[in-house]
C-alpha cells in the first residue's frame, strides 16, 4: 500500500499543478491559438489508454533516450515515468474541467462588476473566480485519488511497482478470496475517508455551505 500511496499522491500533485493553470489560462485567453492548442493536446491525452502511454513512455525514455529506467524499484527515477504515465491523462480532463468551470465563473454578475470596477484580471481569477472554480475541482481530485489507489494495477504490473494492483493479480492467480476481500473493503474504506476528506475541505473554502448549515 504505501508503494500505491506514494504513486497516487505524486500523481494528484503533478496533475493539480499541471490541469489547474492550464486550464485556467485556456479559458482567460478563449478561442485563441493557445486555448486550441491545449484544447486538442488535452483532447488527445485524455484519449490514450494508461497501458498504451506507459508503453510510450518507455520506448522514448528507457530504449530510446536511456535517461530513465523502464521498471522496478530503488531510486526516485524509477517513480517518474509511472506517475507520468497516471498524470498525464488525468491532467488533461482537469485541464477541461478546469476551463469548463472557469469559462462559467468568469460570465457570471459579480465576475462583471469586479471588472467594471477596474479590478486588474490577476486579481480577478485569484479573488473571484478561484473558489468558485475549486469546489468541482476538489470533488474530482478526491475520486482521482481514490480511483489511483485502486485503479493503478495496470501501471504497477507494466513497471514492476509492488503496490496493491500486483497484490490483487497474485490473489486474483492464486484464487485467495479472503485477500481479495479484504484488500476491496479496505479500498472501499479508503474512498470514503477520502471523499469525507474533501467535503470537508469543500466546507472550509466555500462560505456558503457554512451559511447553509447555520
Amino acid at each position: 500500500f504505501p508503494t500505491t500511496l506514494m504513486i497516487s499522491f505524486l500523481a494528484i500533485i503533478c496533475m493539480s499543478l499541471i490541469g489547474i493553470p492550464l486550464g485556467i489560462i485556456s479559458a482567460v485567453r478563449e478561442y485563441s491559438v493557445l486555448d486550441y492548442t491545449l484544447t486538442v493536446t488535452s483532447l488527445l491525452l485524455a484519449s490514450i489508454p494508461g497501458f498504451c502511454l506507459a508503453l510510450v513512455l518507455i520506448m522514448i525514455f528507457s530504449l530510446h533516450l536511456g535517461i530513465l529506467p523502464p521498471m522496478g524499484t530503488g531510486t526516485v527515477l524509477h517513480y517518474i515515468l509511472p506517475v507520468l504515465t497516471l498524470t498525464l491523462p488525468n491532467a488533461a480532463y482537469l485541464a477541461r474541467l478546469t476551463r469548463t468551470s472557469m469559462l462559467e465563473t468568469m460570465r457570471e454578475d459579480y465576475i462583471r462588476t469586479a471588472q467594471a470596477k477596474g479590478a486588474g484580471e490577476m486579481r480577478i481569477i485569484t479573488r473571484h473566480a478561484l473558489k468558485p472554480v475549486l469546489m468541482p475541482i476538489i470533488t474530482v481530485l478526491g475520486i482521482d485519488l481514490a480511483w489511483l489507489l485502486g485503479g493503478a494495477l495496470i501501471v504497477e504490473i507494466i513497471f514492476g511497482l509492488p503496490g496493491i494492483g500486483s497484490v490483487i493479480v497474485k490473489a486474483v492467480k492464486l484464487k485467495d478470496a479472503p485477500m481479495i476481500m479484504a484488500i476491496t473493503i479496505f479500498l472501499s474504506i479508503m474512498y470514503k475517508v477520502i471523499m469525507l476528506i474533501c467535503d470537508i475541505i469543500q466546507g472550509i473554502i466555500d462560505p456558503r455551505l457554512k451559511t447553509r448549515l447555520r
